[in-house]
């Protein structure tokens, strides 16, 4: 499970639909599970990371950098923090439909 995940991996990526099964999907517990040093990419949605428990976590290294693509304005600048812009809408495909 996700547990496992955080546990052994250096980089956790996420990439889901958000639902009420993936709100806080990444919570203050399980960022407690997670490898020291490990980096923490959410390409999914907000809502998905507790964001005050990464800014608590950043703390700690766990997670040492926390990396998205819409960053909540309590992350905005803090040096941990990598904010990437958001494309989504900029695909051929959007732009189409």
């Amino acid at each position: 499970g996700i547990e496992e995940v955080l546990k052994g991996s250096d980089y956790v990526t996420l990439h889901v639909p958000l639902l009420d099964v993936t709100r806080n999907l990444i919570s203050a517990e399980r960022i407690k599970l997670m490898k020291s040093g490990a980096i923490l990419l959410n390409f999914s949605r907000d809502g998905i990371v507790d964001n005050a428990a990464v800014l608590a976590g950043l703390e700690t290294k766990r997670p040492r950098y926390y990396v998205c693509d819409f960053p909540a304005q309590a992350l905005q600048g803090h040096p941990q923090v990598v904010a990437l812009p958001h494309l989504g809408a900029s695909t051929r495909e959007a732009e189409e439909n």
